[in-house]
C-alpha cells in the first residue's frame, strides 16, 4: 500500500535546491561587485599614490629652493668680503700711453689728476699701481691703484666731481670704486641705488638687499 500523503498533497521542499539558488544569487551579486570594489580599490591606490608623489615633488622642490638661496646667500656674503677687501682700492680708466708703463709712472699720473682738483696725493699714498684687463684693444686699459689709507682714498673719490670743471680732464679721466664683477654688474643696471627688475610673471620688483637671492 502507497505512503500517504499530507492533508494538502504538497511536497517538502528540497533542500539541496533551495542552496543552490542562495550561491547562484551570492555569485551574481559577486560577479557584479568585485569589479566595482577592484575600480574603487585602484582608483583609491591612484590617488594616494599621486599625493604621495606630489607631496614628495613639493618636498624636493622646496628643499632644491632652500640649497639656491643658501648657495646665493654664500656668495653674496663672500662677495661682501671680496669687496671690503677693496676698500682703498680705486678704478681710474681715460689715463693714455700703456707702451712703457711702469708703477712709477703710473703713479705720477694720478698725483697730476690729485692736484687739478685740489687733492694732494704722494707717492708714499699708493702701495699698488697696475693696468688690468686684456691688453690690445682700442682703449687704454683702466689703471688699479690701491692706497695705503682708505683716508686718503675717500679725499680723492670726494673730489671727483671737480674733474667736470677742468678742461683737461672732463670727460676723458673717471674715477670708481674698485668694485667686484658681481657689483659692477648689478650697477650696470642699478637706479637710485636699487635694481629694478621685470619678472617673467609680469610683476615689478626693486630689490635693495640679499632678499634678491630669494626670488
Amino acid at each position: 500500500m502507497a505512503e500517504s500523503q499530507n492533508s494538502t498533497g504538497s511536497h517538502k521542499p528540497k533542500r539541496g535546491s533551495n542552496n543552490s539558488n542562495i550561491e547562484d544569487i551570492v555569485s551574481s551579486v559577486l560577479n557584479k561587485l568585485v569589479p566595482v570594489i577592484v575600480a574603487s580599490v585602484a582608483e583609491a591606490v591612484n590617488q594616494a599614490t599621486k599625493h604621495a608623489f606630489e607631496e614628495n615633488h613639493k618636498r624636493e622642490l622646496a628643499k632644491e629652493e632652500k640649497f639656491q638661496r643658501l648657495s646665493l646667500l654664500s656668495h653674496y656674503n663672500y662677495d661682501k668680503l671680496e669687496q671690503y677687501s677693496r676698500r682703498e682700492t680705486i678704478r681710474v680708466a681715460g689715463i693714455k700711453g700703456e707702451v712703457g708703463d711702469n708703477e712709477d709712472k703710473l703713479i705720477d699720473e694720478l698725483i697730476d689728476i690729485g692736484n687739478a682738483i685740489d687733492v694732494q696725493i704722494k707717492k708714499e699714498d699708493i702701495s699698488v699701481a697696475h693696468r688690468v684687463g686684456k691688453p690690445g684693444g682700442d682703449k687704454a686699459r683702466p689703471v688699479l691703484f690701491k692706497f695705503i689709507s682708505r683716508r686718503s682714498k675717500d679725499k680723492l673719490m670726494q673730489s671727483r666731481k671737480k674733474l667736470k670743471d677742468n678742461p683737461l680732464y672732463k670727460g676723458k679721466i673717471y674715477l670708481n670704486d674698485d668694485l667686484t664683477p658681481l657689483r659692477a654688474r648689478l650697477l650696470a643696471y642699478a637706479a637710485n641705488g636699487k635694481i629694478h627688475c621685470n619678472l617673467a610673471n609680469g610683476k615689478h620688483v626693486i630689490l635693495e638687499s640679499p632678499i634678491m637671492y630669494k626670488l
